[in-house]
């Protein structure tokens, strides 16, 4: 299996356009790790999981279950920084 780096922003991204990816590939056995710029943890827009953004969109609750569970994952408030994602160590 590969070991994937899911490369998030420090703040106010998409909660869904990183947990189905990072559910996808945790569920078919892949390693993923997190990394953030400076390596703090990053944060969802918490509008996405908690009202209605632009009056039209918003995660789903099954996505923001998602979510809420990639938050809780080995590595998640630990990530690399950028500066570290390795392309000898790290397959995609």
């Amino acid at each position: 299996m590969a070991t994937v780096v899911l490369a998030l922003a420090n703040a106010d991204f998409d909660p869904t356009e990183a947990a189905v990816p990072w559910d996808t590939l945790a569920r078919a056995g892949h390693t993923v790790l997190f990394a953030t710029e400076d390596g703090q943890p990053g944060a969802c827009d918490g509008d996405m999981l908690t009202g209605v953004l632009l009056g039209v969109v918003k995660a789903t609750k099954k996505n923001a279950a998602v979510y809420a569970r990639m938050t809780e994952a080995e590595g998640y408030a630990t990530p690399l920084r950028y500066a570290d994602i390795d392309p000898q160590r790290h397959d995609a």
